[in-house]
């Protein structure tokens, strides 16, 4: 409605629920809107972003608030390479019989993506882990690392990444 104290209210019930324990992609929601309307910054989402993908929430809610955050646009993941960085840490180190369970959350998420936003983010990552400095270089050397097993999730990944929607 574009009246100021209707706004200001808005934006303070956002940054609540932002910080309340509801359904993930509730908060996740909030917090993408909170970014896009520049009441927190790229630091407060990454922040937001990594508690949320942390173990201890389940993997569950941590999908949910990832299709809160994320659902409709890629461009936040695009133009934020930590942000990038954390998606991409978190599904790499899901257990496969977890990252099997979300893959469908997952890949819903990402199919609303625009064509070009995939590509580019597929691009990036790539390109991460091609460079040692980027923010997913892959897993450090003492890690307990299967190059097989990781080969096993080319097709998914290929799948989330997808040129075609659904």
């Amino acid at each position: 409605l574009e009246h100021p104290g209707m706004t200001s209210d808005w934006l303070t019930s956002l940054r609540a629920l932002g910080e309340t324990d509801t359904h993930g992609r509730v908060t996740g929601q909030a917090w993408r809107l909170l970014l896009e309307s520049d009441q927190a910054n790229a630091d407060a989402a990454a922040t937001h972003l990594s508690l949320a993908l942390s173990p201890g929430g389940g993997p569950e809610r941590a999908a949910a608030w990832l299709e809160g955050f994320l659902g409709g646009s890629g461009l936040v993941l695009v133009h934020d390479e930590r942000l990038l960085g954390i998606v991409d840490q978190w599904l790499s180190g899901l257990p496969r019989d977890t990252f099997d369970r979300l893959c469908p959350i997952v890949r819903r998420t990402f199919s609303t993506f625009e064509k070009a936003e995939r590509r580019k983010i597929g691009e990036r990552i790539k390109l991460s882990q091609t460079d040692s400095k980027g923010p997913a270089a892959g897993p450090p050397a003492d890690a307990d690392y299967e190059p097989e097993r990781g080969r096993l999730v080319e097709p998914i990944i290929a799948l989330l990444l997808a040129e075609n929607r659904p």
